[in-house]
């Protein structure tokens, strides 16, 4: 498929022939007849007889033409790399054969009431993590979230969280731990990627990321991502325009869409991040505590002895895997009540219904969760949905309370009662 740049003053349009570095190039200028030719963009010999027959044949500036042709193959190589770490993320992946689990196992996870304090517990076993259960109930709740059906309008019901602490202080051991009783295509979790990267993995696919959690290992990863991730927790899609060639070899406008739903935890060191960003997410910070140092290394010191050395947690992994898998039939959670200060009034608060919504992304992600202890519904669509219930919002505004002070701060106090 050809494929269109704009380099120095050129137009090119190249077409890849089995690698993507060689192909037909055909090379526009201003007034100039355009000039089609096989080249090799890594091979300096090629590019520069490219440029030269070029120059000869049709009056363009050889040197401006290696220039670009130098610009182009670098193009070529930043989007063959973004490719490729995309792919080697996702690309390969196949449906995750969940391990053989009888139902009795499954009950005793997810058949009784208390299935996020049963999650966090083993999730904190299975990793090592020692205290810090309110995090691993938020993160939990955050990366479940995008399990959850949308809205009818397409908005995601899941909850986002930026998770702030200093250097080693367990940011990314705490998504770890969660992710871990997850089903692999739950959750995606990279160190670094380029803008355009998850565009490209989307192409042939645009609900790769469909009900996956995101969780970037440094904030340094979201740089490049600030304008995908916006839309995209917020409404449900991205999209991105390009330029491409139709059947007929046109030149047509293409347009690559990502589509939710998905949630996003960014664990960072940072005190703010881009403001658009942060203000559809929480704001949750790992709090120090007196003798927190000495705990985490008895951990370490505990992982060394020969019991721990042969524990085999697959068993329990695997339950967990087949547990939250069966749950995926029903992604619909709605709310009963209907009551006019079930709501957020501060207009001072610009981002005053994204705070609300995380909230309630939360409560709906305990009562997905809870869904065996909670009443089912039929819609009037056909649809299935669990009624969520006060029991849920109590579970997500404890870990709200708990864990989300930067956010809290800005509800009013006769808000907070209400909440309360």
């Amino acid at each position: 498929v050809a494929k269109i740049y704009e380099v120095e003053g050129f137009r090119f349009e190249f077409t890849p022939k089995g690698d993507p570095f060689k192909g037909i190039l055909v090379s526009r200028f201003p007034e100039l007849e355009p000039y089609p030719a096989e080249v090799n963009l890594t091979k300096p010999s090629s590019c520069e007889g490219y440029a030269r027959r070029a120059a000869k044949l049709h009056g363009m500036s050889q040197k401006g033409l290696e220039r670009a042709l130098n610009i182009l193959c670098s193009r070529r190589y930043e989007e063959v790399e973004a490719a490729a770490e995309a792919e080697s993320e996702l690309a390969a992946e196949e449906p995750e054969e969940l391990p053989e689990v009888g139902e009795e196992e499954i009950d005793a996870l997810v058949g009784r009431s208390g299935v996020l304090s049963r999650f966090v517990i083993d999730a904190a076993d299975v990793h090592g993590v020692v205290g810090e259960k309110a995090p691993l109930k938020l993160i939990t709740l955050n990366g479940l979230g995008a399990q959850l059906a949308p809205l009818p309008n397409g908005k995601p019901m899941g909850a986002n969280v930026v998770l702030i602490a200093g250097w080693g202080r367990g940011k990314n051991h705490l998504a770890d731990a969660v992710a871990t009783l997850l089903p692999e295509d739950f959750f995606l979790a990279f160190e670094s990627a380029s803008g355009k990267s998850l565009y490209y993995l989307a192409e042939t696919n645009p609900r790769i990321l469909s009900h996956r959690w995101i969780y970037l290992n440094e904030a340094e990863a979201m740089d490049q991502l600030v304008e995908l991730l916006r839309p995209l927790i917020s409404g449900g899609t991205a999209t991105h325009l390009t330029v491409n060639k139709d059947s007929g070899g046109r030149n047509t406008a293409q347009e690559l869409k990502i589509e939710g739903p998905v949630t996003v935890t960014i664990p960072t060191i940072r005190n703010k991040l881009d403001a658009q960003l942060q203000s559809r997410m929480l704001l949750a910070e790992l709090e120090d505590y007196k003798g927190r140092v000495a705990s985490h290394t008895r951990k370490i010191s505990e992982s060394l002895r020969p019991d721990f050395a042969t524990e085999d947690f697959s068993t329990r992994i695997g339950a967990w895997q087949a547990a939250l898998g069966s749950l995926t039939g029903i992604r619909r959670v709605v709310f009963t009540l209907d009551h006019e200060d079930f709501c957020f009034d501060r207009d001072d608060v610009p981002h005053g219904a994204r705070l609300w919504a995380n909230l309630i992304g939360m409560m709906f992600a305990h009562a997905w969760l809870e869904q065996r202890n909670r009443e089912i519904v039929e819609l009037s669509n056909g649809e299935k949905a669990v009624v969520a219930t006060p029991t849920d919002y109590a579970a997500a505004y404890g870990v709200f309370k708990a864990t989300c002070e930067r956010s809290v701060v800005n509800l009013s106090d006769t808000h907070r009662r209400i909440l309360d």
